[in-house]
């Protein structure tokens, strides 16, 4: 599935919501392939640290990005999201606060929305 998605380089948003099946190979894969993505939803995906990195490096443009319940993200790759300088909305809900305290969140000057 995520190489049929890769091909449409144009899209904007993409709602991965729950799909288990998403590894890391699949996520970089879509995040080199979709530089104009501007929302990108992966509540609920087996998102670990190094594909959270990937998604930082490669997608600039993000402006919404929710993470819901992706309770494998540790401090590092959360911390990794201050590369997104664009980034306006960010739903970490359902991740440890522990987790997330460490996470550099402040670096993220034009965010005004945080869960």
């Amino acid at each position: 599935a995520a190489v049929a998605i890769a091909t449409l380089r144009h899209l904007r948003e993409l709602r991965l919501s729950r799909v288990t099946q998403l590894r890391d190979r699949g996520l970089l894969l879509l995040a080199t392939s979709l530089p104009h993505l501007t929302a990108l939803e992966l509540s609920r995906c087996r998102v670990t640290d190094e594909a959270l990195r990937c998604v930082a490096n490669h997608l600039p443009e993000l402006l919404d990005l929710q993470l819901v319940m992706c309770t494998s993200l540790t401090p590092a790759g959360l911390g990794s999201l201050s590369r997104l300088t664009k980034l306006e909305k960010l739903d970490v809900s359902g991740i440890p606060v522990w987790q997330r305290a460490d996470a550099g969140f402040g670096a993220l000057p034009s965010m005004p929305s945080l869960r």
